[in-house]
């Protein structure tokens, strides 16, 4: 017998033949009408992974048509985001360039009039305005939400603009931080790790050889490896193999000592004044600690100089 018909049944126990054409079928197909790589440029602080899921949220990955609307994603993904002030998709082929800039602390999206209000009670050390109406003077005490600097700005005949006000005040203000670490305390012990399921992952679709027979259990912890194919002088491809590692775990109760719990208390209360003191001037600190029955306390006050105006803006 000969023919197409016999040819294909004489390689019917080799599906992987099979499978190849198909991809290779639809790779043919859908390589000039698909987003194959986004490239993101302008994030710092922002990772590109993240940038990626957003823009996943609002519509937009792998695998989305190139015809998408892309204005209609950007706008999507801007009126979500508090970190990213601006940002510009264009497409070049099958590949989409995405230009972020992040968002500055504190900064207004826009110009609209806005006054300048105290982040927290503190007293006035210096003012640096450069636009508005100062409304406090130097070693004045002012609570959290007065206004420090207006955007209130009256004329000679009785008339006022808005504006949007700006600028940096200093402010002296007390910081108090409070830490406990108990001494029993719940950790998650290794058990054992076992290979779960293999799949193709095609763009930002999952392709399942079989069902998971594994059941889900909160006591395990899956790790996703994908390898993507890199073909020598090109970008990744779009599509590759994922391979689960599961790890299954036991919750036992342990003990620190007093010693143990003491200085992970003092390495929590450092690592948040620094989080949080990291734009301050930190000029004195006050540190008690308790040693209870269950656990270790740590109270800090900390005295510092700190730009305290943050914009508000006016009702119109």
């Amino acid at each position: 017998c000969f023919g197409l018909p016999f040819f294909l049944f004489s390689y019917r126990k080799r599906p992987g033949i099979f499978i190849g054409l198909a991809l290779a079928l639809g790779i043919i197909f859908l390589s000039g009408s698909v987003v194959w790589d986004i490239r993101v440029s302008g994030n710092s602080d922002i990772d590109t992974a993240t940038v990626k899921r957003e823009l996943a949220a609002a519509g937009f990955g792998l695998g989305s048509s190139v015809k998408t609307d892309v204005d209609r994603v950007a706008n999507s993904l801007l009126a979500r985001s508090d970190k990213i002030s601006w940002l510009s998709i264009n497409m070049s082929g099958t590949v989409a360039y995405v230009q972020i800039r992040e968002e500055a602390h504190f900064a207004q999206k826009d110009n609209s009039p806005c006054n300048l209000v105290a982040l927290r009670n503190g007293t006035i050390e210096r003012i640096e305005s450069s636009c508005g109406t100062v409304c406090v003077e130097v070693g004045q005490s002012v609570k959290k939400g007065e206004i420090l600097v207006s955007g209130v700005r009256g004329g000679k005949l009785g008339n006022y603009s808005l504006v949007q006000a700006s600028g940096e005040v200093f402010a002296v203000v007390s910081r108090v931080f409070e830490v406990e670490v108990p001494f029993k305390y719940e950790a998650q012990v290794p058990l054992s790790s076992e290979n779960g399921q293999k799949y193709i992952k095609f763009f930002s679709k999952n392709i399942f050889f079989s069902k998971n027979s594994r059941k889900n259990t909160s006591k395990c912890v899956t790790i996703y490896m994908e390898e993507n194919l890199s073909p020598p002088f090109l970008p990744p491809l779009p599509f590759g193999m994922v391979t689960e590692l599961v790890t299954k775990y036991e919750t036992v109760t342990k003990t620190r000592t007093p010693k143990e719990a003491s200085d992970m208390a003092f390495a929590q209360l450092y690592r948040q004044m620094q989080d949080e003191l990291s734009d301050s001037d930190l000029m004195s600190k006050t540190i008690r600690c308790e040693m209870g029955e269950d656990s270790v306390r740590l109270y800090c006050t900390a005295v510092c100089s700190q730009n305290i105006a943050i914009p508000q803006k006016i009702n119109q």
